[in-house]
């Protein structure tokens, strides 16, 4: 693998019986802002319905890369 790569995670719902999204980015992004992408999800609450596709995070930390749904919720 190169220096980046997609990750997956998952934030929270909002007023849903589910706990956690899955998530992926869009694209790839640099490697060494992996810890700070992750962080941003943390605070992210999603107002169902949630499904495959949507974006979840636009323009992580400036890459013009995004965090999206992989799952319907």
């Amino acid at each position: 693998m190169g220096a980046s790569r997609a990750r997956k995670t998952w934030p929270r719902p909002w007023s849903s019986i589910h706990p956690c999204c899955p998530v992926k980015t869009s694209g790839d992004i640099p490697k060494g802002i992996i810890p700070q992408a992750m962080e941003l999800l943390k605070d992210v609450r999603l107002q169902a319905p949630v499904h495959t596709g949507d974006t979840v995070v636009s323009d992580i930390l400036g890459t013009g890369v995004s965090w999206i749904a992989t799952k319907d919720m």
